[in-house]
């Protein structure tokens, strides 16, 4: 059972969905550093792989519809397994939340607040997110359901200013490089950001729907996501071909290029604010998995009086992870990924796993119980007639 009791529809939920994915439709240069112009196609395939994940958490949603990842834990691992299992989340959610804050401190950072300290953005915008997570998560989601809306929008606006500047040349001829550059980068597209919604398992419990359409919603709203990121990478790429890999954060750059007139000349400011939105979507989700699932971890009755104390933490954590630019690059490309299978892909296949074989010796249990029951009737009936 979540530990918020409020409601959520499920329009809140599947524009939740699209803000998360949305959110990292600006800061996908893990992947474009790798295999560059042709970042849309292993953004679709890493997609393609992440449907094995919406297979696997439809499934554990529909077997356990009121409870949550940490409770679903207990309840598949027995109590001490299930811990061990749920401190690997928690790690993993207090870790995703601190490296998006990293990344909204420097797209913040690099654009409108040039110079303000990056502790001052970081602290300012968690408290922020520790007031909405104070709200409930009803209030959190139906701002999300307006900012997804508002960011589609302005993501296809922004492709068609845009267009002027695309060259349909950057992007041909495709599929020119080794195949080993194609499975590195599908495989970060399909833990960052697809795999991450994992975290949804948090939220499942508080969604107002059949727990049989579960899947169907994380489909949509992951649809409408990889649309939008879609639409980023192949405008990044048109608009700056091969220098896309120079870029921190390609998108800035091409706002830079695209804009048109006095009306459009700072372009990339109004697509940072509304990205900077984005982020905060995604940055309080991630915040209240973890404040929910350390609460329920200890068995507190609410979450609220320990977020502020969790939001502080992240930050000092975001300060500790890297050192420069560079090192964070690296590690988007070539460590996080495989971490993030073994939480995202690995962890849940196994959970299903238990599940079904638990479900299969239950339900020979059953059978044999029954037929136990049935030939101690029988004996029974027979009894009395072989007696006369």
């Amino acid at each position: 059972m979540s530990i918020d009791k409020s409601k959520i529809t499920v329009t809140q939920f599947v524009f939740t969905i699209v803000c998360f994915i949305e959110s990292s439709a600006v800061l996908s240069s893990f992947s474009v550093g790798i295999s560059g112009k042709d970042s849309w196609f292993t953004m679709i395939m890493g997609y393609l792989v992440f449907l094995i994940l919406v297979f696997v958490i439809s499934q554990i949603m529909r077997r356990y519809p009121d409870k949550t990842l940490i409770e679903i834990n207990n309840e598949v691992f027995g109590n001490v397994l299930g811990r061990i299992i749920s401190v690997f989340y928690i790690w993993f959610f207090v870790t995703l939340t601190s490296l998006n804050l990293l990344d909204t401190q420097v797209l913040a950072s690099s654009s409108i607040m040039t110079k303000t300290p990056p502790i001052v953005l970081m602290a300012t915008f968690m408290v922020i997110c520790v007031w909405a997570l104070r709200n409930g998560i009803s209030v959190m989601t139906r701002y999300m359901t307006v900012i997804g809306l508002l960011s589609f929008a302005i993501t296809v606006f922004a492709f068609i200013i845009a267009f002027q500047k695309f060259h349909l040349s950057n992007l041909l001829p495709p599929m020119q490089q080794k195949p080993i550059v194609y499975v590195q980068a599908s495989h970060i597209f399909s833990t960052i950001p697809f795999g991450e919604i994992i975290v949804f398992l948090m939220l499942t419990p508080n969604v107002s729907s059949s727990s049989k359409k579960y899947g169907r919603y994380i489909l949509i709203g992951t649809l409408l996501g990889v649309i939008s990121m879609l639409l980023v990478a192949i405008r990044d790429i048109g608009v700056l071909g091969e220098t896309i890999k120079y870029f921190t954060v390609p998108s800035l750059e091409t706002q830079r290029v695209s804009s048109i007139s006095k009306i459009f000349s700072r372009l990339e400011v109004l697509y940072t604010i509304i990205f900077t939105a984005l982020m905060y979507s995604k940055i309080v989700v991630l915040l209240y998995a973890a404040t929910a699932a350390i609460a329920q971890f200890f068995k507190l009755k609410t979450y609220k009086n320990i977020s502020l104390l969790i939001a502080a933490l992240c930050i000092v954590y975001t300060l500790n992870l890297y050192d420069s630019g560079i090192s964070h690059g690296l590690s988007g490309m070539l460590v996080v990924p495989f971490l993030w299978s073994f939480i995202e892909y690995i962890l849940p296949i196994l959970t299903l796993c238990v599940i079904l074989i638990k479900s299969k010796f239950k339900k020979e249990g059953t059978e044999n119980d029954a037929v136990r029951v049935n030939g101690k009737r029988g004996n029974l009936s027979l009894g009395p007639s072989l007696g006369n």
